[in-house]
């Protein structure tokens, strides 16, 4: 984990210095904080570089992804408004196996709530996202019932766009 830190301050590529940084973020360190901290700091400024650093947050293989994407919408760097950084992170949990369905039915409740926000901000994107939920079929009986539940929730919403009804609907009568 030194090397890795290490090379997060020092690396000569940005290859390196992500390949270093996915590896710690995956890790409940204090060089995990660190190397998030410092490539945060060096990197603010640049707006497609803070992209990878908030997706790999989010698809860190850890039990606390929820909470750790939960933390990264309320980050000064996140901005729910623009399409990528939503991509990166809320993409980034329901493409993190592991870490979004650790979280069981508050993982779905979340991403509801989210599909729900943004479908006011960007029915697009709030179609997009809700796609995540739509091969719900896949997972086990109680996967299934979760994932169905919070898609249920979202069909239910007053006003609810045409885009995102279209991605809901389907979904549901799959």
């Amino acid at each position: 984990m030194k090397q890795c830190l290490e090379t997060v301050r020092e690396g000569r590529n940005m290859t390196e210095v992500l390949a270093a940084l996915n590896v710690l973020a995956a890790t409940d360190s204090e060089e995990r904080d660190i190397a998030l901290a410092t490539f945060y700091d060096e990197w603010k400024e640049n707006n497609l570089v803070i992209l990878k650093w908030l997706r790999i947050q989010a698809i860190a293989p850890r039990e606390d992804a929820l909470q750790i994407v939960k933390s990264l919408i309320e980050h000064e760097s996140f901005d729910m408004t623009v399409p990528n950084k939503v991509y990166a992170v809320l993409g980034g949990l329901t493409a993190n196996d592991f870490g979004y369905h650790s979280g069981g039915q508050e993982s779905y409740n979340f991403m509801a709530d989210q599909i729900m926000r943004l479908d006011e901000l960007n029915p697009q994107v709030a179609s997009r996202m809700a796609k995540s939920l739509s091969l719900w079929k896949q997972y086990k009986p109680e996967i299934q019932e979760m994932i169905r539940s919070a898609l249920k929730r979202i069909a239910d919403k007053e006003n609810l766009s045409s885009d995102v009804y279209e991605v809901v609907s389907r979904s549901l009568s799959a």
